[in-house]
């Protein structure tokens, strides 16, 4: 339940117990485990302890930030990487071609319309939005001038995946036109494309970062939420689509 091996909390009780500052016990329903509680030594030593946690995480967060402001979500990562797909089990096998997560450029700029617009105008039952007009032609001038940006997935030097950060304020940001081409979908690209917004929106010390959806993208939601995301009311600064039937908003 606290996310440590037993061998982690044996040794760390061990030198608790060593200083008097826990009391342990045998579990009177269970011989095989203990209970463990603090003695009126630890007890009297919280209200000190606490202001120091504090600042430990302060200093902790200040050394980790200092490298990159999302640097224990790329460890994250790249745990989750190992656990899916284990080191040792990747000389027996043959490779996966990597996906690439890059930034707009000028030759990149046609995809966001021929990779989003088939898409929405199937959602849309042909019928663009203004919105959506001006920002799938013109991706650069939409995003971009105004201080956002746009991502492009890469896979076997192929664009397949596109997703737009827009400024909505200072601190705040809005993710939109994230689309994904239906046969590299179990790759994880929309996650790779979200985590980069996210990491993007932390690099620019923002405080949120915002989405709008429609009720019929059920697994899309499920990401979502696993991403962090919760259901929002729209800020003012967002201009809601008419198809949009739900807001989330991650908080940094």
């Amino acid at each position: 339940q606290i996310d440590f091996s037993h061998i982690t909390v044996k040794n760390v009780l061990r030198e608790l117990d060593k200083e008097e500052l826990v009391d342990i016990s045998v579990n009177p329903d269970d011989k095989r485990s203990k209970l463990v509680r603090l003695s009126p030594k630890g007890t009297s030593l919280l209200p000190e302890l606490r202001s120091l946690w504090g600042k430990f995480t302060e200093i902790l967060t200040a050394v980790f930030d200092s490298g990159h402001p999302d640097f224990i979500s790329f460890l994250n990562t790249i745990d989750a990487e190992i656990n899916k797909n284990p080191i040792h089990e990747r000389f027996s096998k043959e490779e996966t071609t990597p996906v690439f997560i890059v930034d707009y450029r000028p030759s990149l700029k046609q995809y966001f319309y021929e990779l989003a617009a088939p898409w929405l105008l199937g959602v849309l039952n042909g019928t663009l939005e203004p919105e959506d007009k001006f920002t799938l032609s013109n991706p650069d001038e939409a995003y971009l001038k105004t201080g956002g940006f746009l991502f492009y997935a890469i896979y076997n030097s192929e664009v397949v995946g596109c997703v737009a950060l827009k400024r909505l304020s200072e601190d705040s940001f809005e993710f939109a036109k994230l689309f994904i081409k239906p046969e590299v979908r179990k790759l994880g690209i929309a996650t790779k494309l979200i985590r980069k917004c996210i990491s993007r929106c932390k690099e620019n010390q923002a405080k949120t970062l915002w989405l709008q959806t429609t009720m019929s993208m059920p697994e899309a939601h499920r990401l979502y939420y696993k991403l962090g995301f919760n259901d929002q009311p729209p800020p003012l600064e967002m201009i809601v689509l008419n198809r949009t039937e739900k807001i989330m908003c991650i908080e940094f």
